[in-house]
């Protein structure tokens, strides 16, 4: 948490940005339609925790765009096969929620070194 912040603060602003992640990847334009394995995989991203080292206003513009957004890009770019995992399974796995979380950190990392570089 950040310095005269407690460690109560500190949970509710992290669930306060969590909940608005969730929000923005709620609120997708017309006519950008998602599979539900790709609202599934940007949702789980919202509310896991991984979006968590951007900014809030970062977090939810990588979030909205519906099948044009950049997280669901870059999900369908560097980790096809997490989609087609969710996709096959009746229940999120624990394989398949370990792989969304490094294509998520993944993805944050890049941004955050896109970010810095320019």
């Amino acid at each position: 948490h950040t310095e005269g912040q407690t460690a109560a603060e500190s949970v509710d602003s992290a669930q306060s940005a969590r909940m608005a992640a969730v929000t923005a990847s709620l609120l997708q334009p017309p006519r950008t339609p998602m599979l539900p394995e790709e609202m599934a995989a940007i949702l789980l991203s919202a509310c896991s925790g991984g979006l968590d080292p951007l900014a809030r206003e970062e977090a939810a513009k990588v979030l909205r765009g519906g099948s044009e957004g950049l997280l669901l890009k870059h999900l369908r770019e560097a980790a096809p096969q997490v989609l087609e995992r969710i996709a096959k399974e009746q229940k999120l796995s624990v394989e398949a929620a370990k792989e969304l979380e490094i294509a998520v950190r993944l993805f944050v990392a890049l941004r955050k070194a896109g970010a810095a570089g320019a």
